[in-house]
């Protein structure tokens, strides 16, 4: 935490998913239960499904993604690209295959990202790695694939580094405009500030201004409130008119648990509205009842699970977005 920064044990307890558990009788039990269940799918999935592990898409030892299913899907099979949470400090891209199984099942070919973590990275320099790793991406459809669509799906600090990199920086990141996308932001945080009151902020070592620069939400209230600054369009594309254009060809859909905090829950709310008074088209907040943090995500290994439905008729539905 900010030494200049006072503890809040509210935040602390809204900005702390497992406390918000109703399955297990403690923290404890649901994180221990979370992670036995992704890493034994993970594994499951490498074992069994045909996959191509460890591709390096930078010159860090994280900056990897694993791929699968394109060894065997067809060219134009949909692409589900799926960035971890861990609140850019815990996990990696050997514990977040859960998304693999059903997805494949259904022809989609499926890429998990893998980014380096607190303390051994700043949160600058991990959003800077997910940049290169879309580009990379987009490089690896282009000379490879022909798909007919490409999901991109952030959970918890992922989705905040989807927002920040994919959603809103049009410099360095480019959509291709010719192939249907939809963003899937699941359960992120897009206003960091609240977190320098926190322990999660240990490890991240962020001020007030990097927390403020990391914030997908700043940036946009910026664009809705004021005309950007040169400076500020150096950095983003911040411009109405340019966001628009770059999303024209996108949904976005953020989702939650119902039994999420409800912390998150209006994070999520309030980026949505921000896109919407922005005018950005094809832009929806999905509320699934009887979900908590974990098991939005964990539970994507069925096909039945809501949000696993959500995906696949999201693809069955595409039009193209004309």
């Amino acid at each position: 935490m900010d030494t200049d920064t006072e503890f809040s044990s509210e935040l602390e307890l809204l900005y702390n998913p497992s406390n918000w558990t109703r399955r297990f009788s403690s923290s404890k039990d649901l994180l221990d239960h979370f992670l036995k269940v992704i890493r034994e799918t993970t594994n499951w999935c490498r074992e069994n499904i045909p996959c191509e592990t460890g591709i390096p898409y930078g010159g860090k030892k994280s900056m990897k993604l694993d791929i699968f299913g394109a060894s065997v899907l067809p060219k134009d099979a949909p692409i589900f690209v799926h960035v971890h949470g861990g609140y850019w400090q815990m996990l990696d891209r050997q514990d977040s295959g859960y998304c693999v199984p059903a997805l494949y099942a259904k022809g989609f070919v499926v890429i998990v990202v893998g980014y380096s973590t607190a303390p051994g990275a700043t949160l600058p320099e991990i959003i800077q790695e997910i940049k290169e790793a879309c580009n990379f991406i987009h490089h690896w459809c282009s000379q490879s694939r022909s798909p007919r669509s490409i999901h991109w799906s952030g959970h918890s600090a992922g989705a905040h580094l989807l927002a920040m990199t994919i959603l809103l920086d049009h410099h360095e990141v480019s959509l291709p405009q010719d192939i249907p996308t939809t963003i899937w932001l699941l359960a992120g945080v897009y206003d960091l500030s609240p977190l320098l009151q926190t322990s999660i902020n240990d490890p991240l070592h962020m001020d007030k201004k990097t927390a403020n620069y990391c914030s997908p939400q700043f940036w946009l209230d910026k664009v809705n409130s004021t005309s950007p600054t040169r400076r500020d369009l150096k950095t983003f594309c911040l411009d109405k008119n340019c966001l628009q254009k770059s999303l024209a060809h996108t949904r976005i859909i953020s989702v939650c648990g119902g039994l999420e905090s409800p912390a998150f829950i209006e994070q999520n709310a309030a980026f949505v509205r921000t896109l919407q008074n922005l005018q950005i088209p094809r832009v929806e907040f999905i509320l699934l009842p009887n979900l908590d943090h974990f098991d939005l995500v964990e539970k994507l290994e069925r096909e039945e699970h809501s949000l696993t439905r959500l995906v696949i008729e999201e693809e069955t539905n595409n039009d193209g977005y004309a």
